[in-house]
């Protein structure tokens, strides 16, 4: 008798596994692409204009830097890359855009210390012989070891369907605009400042003037995050500049031009002068984003100090209107258990943005239990929107944890919650949740309320698989269901593991 109840209760976990792995095999199918060396950056780019996202990967080497280039068709991924593209060693930074109609495709455009340069698509496969675009300097003087990196510059802001390209020189952003046929000439100069700063104790000399190595070896260079979004309501893509707590606007005029200088500067005065002695200071971060779907860039500012009991944390809501923002927050969220930067999205596809506040009790006490226990459990409570106002209390909270590893300084395992996916196709974000001691990952599907939407208790989708440190969301097929994607380039594995919708 004890012998059946055995084999029948292991008969019950075994028909609840393949269940639930059937179940979550119903709506994704299971790929791998493998390659012989390890990933240092990964990114998701219609390169072919097929509309569906190629896969590129940037190879893990000192030397020889490769981009692995994964095509997409109707039929999925192949295993092993398409393409393996040999860099251009003096490469410093590249990016993906059309700057020209000669090719099909997007071409892969980088900068070298004194020119920009392409490679094309042709016959579904990138030339390996670059081309000149143009001769020019910028503040970025000599490939690292690190280069060539990924850095977003090409943007179509007057949507001719034709990329401009912004190239950082020491002075000022310099646009560069282009025909048809490939031929780009430098239009106009914004007085957009980089950020230098002299690496102590060394000193600058006439000669590291003349010799780019010595240059920049001796500074740090520090960007403005740049937005390029309608500040005024005119239809227009601007440039929003944010430095720090500094916020300049050049507003793009009829004749499709930039103003040169900023037509509005908003200096935020995050930090008073008694919270810039603090040891720790706050930290604070700033996001230019549309709250309220009114076409408009709003922004929002999140600040947070650490105290003795726990952590104090402000998000201070400032709403554009009609081209104006007030240094006078419209709205101030105050929560003394919040830590981390809120993450910002619409949850429940009412077109108006959500915040997603990651809580737990973060005073003295707490992070010597952390250190002590090496385990974090938090939630995120999420705070729904409507017209850029937010109510006191969350709609809904998931429960979080993480384990640590401190001698290697990062994360190791836990149950983390993704909230960026949308499963069903339903328009409303859907939980996606990698349980790390169960090598599992669950979806809790977003569900309709009377005045509000929240997730279904229950997983409605399960799998047991190998798990990797980072799980990214990507829709890669263009037909509005999330993919998974399985990165597992911190556990120094040479595959990637896709879970495309069906």
């Amino acid at each position: 008798m004890k012998k059946f109840v055995t084999l029948f209760i292991c008969f019950l976990f075994f028909s609840f596994n393949s269940y639930a792995q059937s179940d979550f095999l119903e709506i994704f199918e299971k790929s791998e692409m493998k390659f012989d060396d390890l990933m240092d950056d990964i990114f998701f780019e219609d390169l072919d204009n097929n509309d569906l996202k190629d896969i590129v990967i940037q190879t893990n080497t000192l030397k020889n830097k490769k981009l692995l280039i994964f095509f997409q068709n109707r039929d999925g991924f192949n295993s092993a890359p398409s393409q393996i593209l040999n860099m251009d060693e003096n490469a410093i930074i590249f990016d993906v855009g059309n700057i020209t109609n000669q090719y099909p495709g997007k071409e892969i455009v980088y900068l070298t210390s004194s020119s920009l340069r392409y490679y094309y698509l042709k016959d579904n496969f990138y030339n390996p012989e670059s081309i000149k675009l143009i001769d020019i300097s910028s503040i970025f003087l000599s490939p690292s070891p690190e280069s060539p990196v990924r850095c977003e510059f090409i943007w179509d802001l007057n949507e001719d369907k034709l990329d401009e390209l912004y190239v950082l020189k020491p002075n000022y952003l310099t646009l560069l605009s282009g025909e048809k046929n490939g031929v780009f000439k430098e239009t106009q100069k914004i007085g957009l400042n980089p950020i230098f700063s002299i690496r102590s104790p060394l000193r600058f000399s006439s000669e590291d003037l003349e010799v780019p190595e010595n240059f920049s070896q001796k500074i740090i260079t520090r960007v403005p995050v740049l937005y390029f979004e309608d500040f005024n309501g005119d239809k227009r893509k601007d440039i929003i500049s944010i430095f720090k707590d500094k916020i300049k606007v050049f507003l793009q005029n009829e004749k499709r031009e930039f103003s040169k200088e900023p037509d509005f500067e908003i200096n935020l005065d995050i930090l008073s002068e008694e919270e810039k002695k603090k040891i720790p200071p706050p930290s604070y971060s700033v996001d230019a984003i549309d709250l309220n779907n009114n076409g408009l860039i709003d922004i929002v500012v999140s600040k947070s100090q650490l105290q003795t009991m726990g952590s104090l944390s402000k998000i201070y809501i400032h709403l554009n209107k009609e081209g104006k923002i007030s240094l006078t927050p419209d709205q101030i969220l105050v929560n003394d258990s919040a830590f981390g930067h809120p993450a910002i999205l619409d949850i429940n596809g009412d077109n108006h943005k959500d915040l997603i506040i990651s809580e737990a009790k973060m005073g003295i006490f707490q992070i010597l239990k952390v250190l002590i226990t090496k385990k974090l459990t938090y939630e995120n409570a999420i705070y729904l929107g409507q017209s850029g106002k937010y109510p006191k209390l969350p709609a809904t909270k998931v429960k979080s944890k993480i384990r640590f590893d401190f001698e290697k300084l990062e994360r190791t395992e836990g149950e983390i919650a993704y909230f960026s996916g949308d499963f069903n196709k339903d328009g409303i974000k859907d939980v996606l949740k990698k349980i790390d001691e169960k090598n599992m990952l669950a979806i809790f599907l977003g569900v309709s309320g009377a005045r509000k939407k929240i997730f279904s208790k229950k997983a409605s989708y399960r799998v047991k698989a190998e798990l990797p440190s980072e799980i990214i969301i990507e829709d890669l097929n263009n037909d509005k269901v999330s993919d998974i994607i399985f990165d597992f380039r911190r556990d120094e594995k040479k595959k990637l593991v896709l879970f495309l919708s069906k």
